[in-house]
This record gives structure tokens, sequence and C-alpha cells, in this order.
């Protein structure tokens, strides 16, 4: 079947890919839902378009939005229950794909400030859909019948209501926000005087009453465990990248370390080696040591070892220059050979002055030093 699929939200502020002249409508739709999750139909003759909307809670309120948009024409789908179950199941693939979103401090942030920061992900989004409509549920959509109403407004109906009672919203108006709010609140007040002897019906709201709130304490833990699994899982796929990202920097170390005792006499060539290993040092400085997951990962005892066998490497470096031209040095001698081994021997000092005695992760180069070196 034809679709188009838009993705919206708030990773920096409204964004929307792709974006046109409907993020006004699709924003207005966000910023208005007040459930965990709704599935607003807009029809506008044969277009319709599916909006759907979670929204992500914090021990202080909602604190970020996320959204799909599914856009059909000439069709409408007969069962709304199916396509928010769909909706739901592409929610919580991207969320668990680490691309978009992050688990950090035990909540969901976004990992984008723009959603076409990550094209390949928005490309994925799409096929996955596309599979999805073309191959498992292109038969709950058929064509739009000409008993249709327009131009009665907008209504709003609970997702727990029955397909039929949906159907009938939709059919009769050309907005309908379908609520599916996790969270339940009974409403209801005893009386100030209980009759001694209930009345049969009494009895009957109290029985359901109970019933009503063992299913909703059942619920909650159901979302608590749905909640805490994504958790894990995040954590997980964090702390992967996190060293899928610095395998390099960890080979660099091992190459730039080889190659500095290599090449201890004095070319110009040699200083290299010792700028390649601090721009190293530079790219685990940048890392994501500020995250909790990084303390999680291991990587930090073996970038330390990396990093004191950088240092030990150009101690040793430094004491066979010294050895090997320090006569030459303390005449003054001026050549192409003494000028660079007295610049590599400066840059070596001033990298071990300014690396004493700390691990990698407290590591600051100076610009200067990186200047030297490059």
């Amino acid at each position: 079947m034809n679709f188009s699929l838009y993705i919206f939200g708030t990773p920096n502020g409204y964004d929307q890919y792709p974006l046109d002249s409907n993020s006004a409508k699709f924003q207005e739709i966000l910023t208005s839902c007040n459930s965990e999750s709704q599935l607003s139909v807009l029809r506008d003759n044969q277009l319709v378009q599916y909006v759907y909307v979670r929204k992500i809670s914090s021990d202080d309120g909602f604190c970020w939005g996320f959204g799909f948009v599914l856009v059909v024409t000439g069709v409408y789908c007969l069962n709304c229950h199916t396509l928010n179950d769909l909706f739901e199941t592409a929610f919580y693939d991207v969320l668990l794909k680490g691309k978009l979103f992050r688990y950090q401090g035990n909540s969901f942030s976004y990992q984008v400030s723009k959603f076409v920061d990550d094209i390949n992900e928005i490309k994925r989004i799409n096929s996955f859909f596309k599979s999805k409509l073309e191959y498992e549920l292109g038969d709950l959509f058929v064509t739009i019948p000409s008993s249709f109403s327009v131009g009665n407004g907008q209504t709003s109906i609970s997702m727990k209501e029955s397909a039929s009672d949906i159907n009938f919203a939709v059919k009769n108006f050309d907005v309908v926000h379908i609520t599916n709010d996790e969270k339940s609140d009974s409403g209801q007040k005893p009386p100030t005087q209980p009759n001694p002897i209930p009345e049969p019906r009494v009895l009957w709201l109290l029985l359901s009453l109970v019933l009503l709130s063992g299913i909703v304490v059942a619920t909650n833990v159901v979302i608590h465990q749905k909640k805490e699994k994504i958790r894990m899982v995040m954590e997980e796929d964090q702390i992967k990248k996190l060293k899928e990202n610095h395998e390099e920097a960890i080979r660099g170390f091992d190459y730039y370390c080889n190659r500095i005792v290599r090449d201890e006499e004095g070319r110009e060539g040699a200083t290299n080696y010792v700028g390649g290993a601090l721009k190293v040092l530079q790219t685990i400085e940048k890392c994501e040591k500020s995250d909790p997951l990084f303390s999680n990962s291991g990587l930090v005892p073996v970038f330390d070892d990396k990093f004191k066998l950088y240092r030990d490497k150009l101690v040793e470096v430094r004491n066979n220059l010294n050895e090997k031209y320090k006569p030459d040095l303390d005449k003054g001698e001026s050549n192409p050979l003494c000028d660079a081994v007295r610049k590599r021997l400066e840059l070596i000092n001033s990298i071990l002055e300014q690396t004493k005695g700390k691990s990698v992760l407290e590591v600051k180069i100076s610009p200067d030093i990186q200047k030297d070196a490059d």
C-alpha cells in the first residue's frame, strides 16, 4: 500500500522530518496530548493522517515527546487497536535501537538535536513500517465509503472502547483523538453515612472497584517491568557503543607507543608519533566520561593502562635521546638533527609534566602543546 511517514518530537524544541506545512498541526497535537500515548485520526476528504504521540514522564511530569504520522489516501484502517499496537512496537523498536535516544540518569533522552542528523535511522524506521504494512497489516486498510460524514469537527474517545465504537467516531468526525493513558484514577468518594445493609448494586460497585484496583496494580507492575527491561537493554547497548567508539583510540595507543620507541632518533617525522598519541588523549577527553555508563563499561581501566604505557614510552624515549644526543645538545650544536631532538624533548617534557599523576580522564592538554605536536 502507498503511504508516507513523518517523525516528530522534541529533541531540541519541536522538530519534524520531513519538515513541511503540517508542523503546526502535529506540534499542537503533541502539546495538547495529556495521556501517555494517543492516536489521532485526521480526515480531510480522501486524505487520512494517523498521528501517534508518545510522552515519556519523569518524576516532575512529562519531559519529552515523540511521534509518528502515517498518511494514506483513499483508505482508512478498520482496527485502530491493531494500528496503535504497530505504533507502540515501532516506538519501542526505535527506543531500544539506541540511534535517536539514550538512557541516562534513570530516564530517556534524545541523542540528536535534529532528526535529520541520523538519516539512516529514519530510513530504517520507514523500512520497518513498509514491511509491516505491506506484508502483515495491509488487509486492515479499506476504501473510504461515501457514507463518511464531513464537517462535524472533533471528538475524543478512549482506546479502551470497542473497535466498533472507535470506528463510529472515525466515520462521523473529522478529527478523533483516541487516548491511551496507562494511569488510572477511580475518582470515587465513599458516602458520608454508609448504609448498614448495602443494596445489591452498591455491593456490585464495591466489588467492581476492588477488581479494578487489582487490575490497576497488576497493570502498573507490568508497566514497571517493561520500563525496567528497556532500561537494562538500553544500558547494555550504550556500553557496547562506548566500546565500539573507542576501539580505535585503544589501537591508536598501541600503535603510537610502539612507534615512539622504534623511531627514537630525533627525526622530524618521529615527533608526529608523539602528536598522534596526543590526539588519542584528546579523543578520550571528549568521550562520554561524564556518562555514568562509562564507569560501568570497563573502559576506564583499559585507557588508564594504555595511558600509563604511553607515559612510560615517553620516559624511555626521553632517556634514550638524552643518552645519545646530550653531548651535542650541551655544546649548543645547531643543525637539523639537534633542532629536531630539542623540539621533541621539549614536547615530551611538556606532556609528562601536564599528565603527571593523573588518570587518562583527568588529562587536559594545553592547546600550545598540541600545536607543537602538529
